[in-house]
């Protein structure tokens, strides 16, 4: 009768054992399962970081451009009074030696 029993323990154990093991096959499984969705998530995750890389630097050459052109015309219309100033200052200059030059012929000349 000894013998029954612990025959019959060991299989108790025996199943014990199996059914453990096969919830443990059953979380590692399932682990496993969770790191390939962690690995695929993150593989995304890098696939939509490497593309916003990129469009902040056409963005960032964009905006370069942007600000390049800017201090183009920022230029051209500091330019522009000057221009005017210089256009106002030759036709001065001209009106005199018109001037100078006429009142050089006259007295040269004699006008009247």
């Amino acid at each position: 009768m000894d013998d029954i029993t612990i025959l019959d323990k060991f299989k108790e154990l025996k199943e014990y054992f199996e059914s453990r093991l096969s919830r443990v096959e059953k979380d590692v499984d399932a682990l496993f399962k969770g790191n390939n969705d962690n690995s695929n998530r993150l593989s995304r995750i890098e696939e939509k970081t490497d593309a916003l890389s990129e469009n902040f630097k056409d963005f960032k050459i964009s905006l370069k451009d942007s600000i390049n052109g800017l201090g183009a015309a920022i230029e051209a219309l500091k330019d522009k009074p000057g221009k005017r100033w210089e256009s106002v200052v030759t036709y001065v200059i001209c009106a005199a030696v018109g001037i100078i030059v006429t009142l050089a012929g006259t007295a040269l000349f004699g006008g009247k």
